[in-house]
């Protein structure tokens, strides 16, 4: 278990995390997932949320920290 988490990345939440940190868009995400960009934008505003970053760049270096990606 991970406590810097504020409450556990869903599978989902994980995968689209795994391609913020390669870089990928929303939209390439969302292609990749086969979901709409907006489901990925949920998913990333849920991602900030849970892990308490302002946004992509911080949540890919949480991930990379956390050995999440």
């Amino acid at each position: 278990a991970n406590q810097s988490l504020v409450e556990p990345l869903s599978e989902r939440e994980l995968e689209v995390l795994r391609l913020v940190t390669i870089g990928r868009s929303n939209k390439e995400i969302a292609r990749a997932l086969s979901v709409s960009d907006n489901t990925v934008a949920n998913h990333v505003r849920n991602i900030l949320a849970k892990t308490g970053t302002a946004n992509r760049t911080e949540a890919a270096a949480f991930a990379r920290a956390q050995r999440l990606a």
